[in-house]
């Protein structure tokens, strides 16, 4: 089976229009006579080719987009084991940074959560991860911006919130958590004492009627 499959780029037509190299080795003493070269182009058009060398060269239109490659080697009518490997012509993708948590005026449980990434091709979607205090991940949500608003439930969990790039080779680190949502321990007590009068022609007399403790926890 080939192996080692890499990509090299040899031209910059335009900022984002390449020419790229691809290799491979295959560490066999039967070598196939052919390889067959299979590629999806960024519109989703699969490209088939064949050489007899190691290494095949291509037009690739998108720098940002990773080259999907199915690769085998071909002797007569027998074919190999295929290598199947997505390729980036950029670095990995960065963890988002410098994520803000900002309060949605008039709503008391919802806030906009924003961020940046310096990656040379940004992620196409990103997961927004919430974590109690503990570290597990309680929920996640996925976006193409670089923003959402999170709307929490009425559970009043302490949250942390973290960002994570997303594309067709993988995810990113994980941005710094940041603190999204502390519960407050507040208390109210408030006591209600209702007195009754009761009157003789001399004397008037006072009895509690009721007492209600009203606490509420917040």
């Amino acid at each position: 089976m080939p192996q080692d499959l890499t990509a090299r780029i040899v031209q910059n037509i335009t900022e984002a229009y390449l020419v790229v190299t691809l290799s491979w080795t295959y560490d066999s003493p039967c070598k196939p006579v052919t390889y067959v070269f299979i590629y999806v182009a960024p519109d989703g058009t699969s490209i088939t080719e064949t050489t007899v060398n190691n290494q095949v060269t291509i037009h690739w239109a998108e720098k940002c987009h990773p080259i999907s490659v199915r690769l085998q080697g071909q002797n007569g009518d027998s074919i190999g084991p295929a290598l199947e490997k997505t390729v980036n012509l950029v670095s990995a993708l960065k963890a988002p940074n410098s994520v803000k948590v900002i309060p949605v005026s008039g709503e008391s449980r919802a806030y906009t959560i924003v961020w940046l990434d310096d990656s040379e091709c940004r992620a196409p979607n990103y997961e927004v991860r919430l974590y109690n205090t503990q570290g597990q991940m309680v929920k996640k949500q996925e976006t193409d911006r670089q923003n959402m608003i999170i709307n929490l439930d009425d559970s009043c969990e302490s949250l942390d919130v973290g960002i994570v790039g997303v594309n067709k080779a993988g995810e990113s680190p994980e941005s710094s958590r940041v603190e999204l949502f502390r519960r407050m321990r507040k208390c109210k007590l408030a006591v209600r004492v209702e007195l009754i009068n009761q009157c003789t022609n001399f004397a008037c007399f006072h009895r509690h009627a009721g007492i209600l403790l009203l606490i509420t926890v917040v």
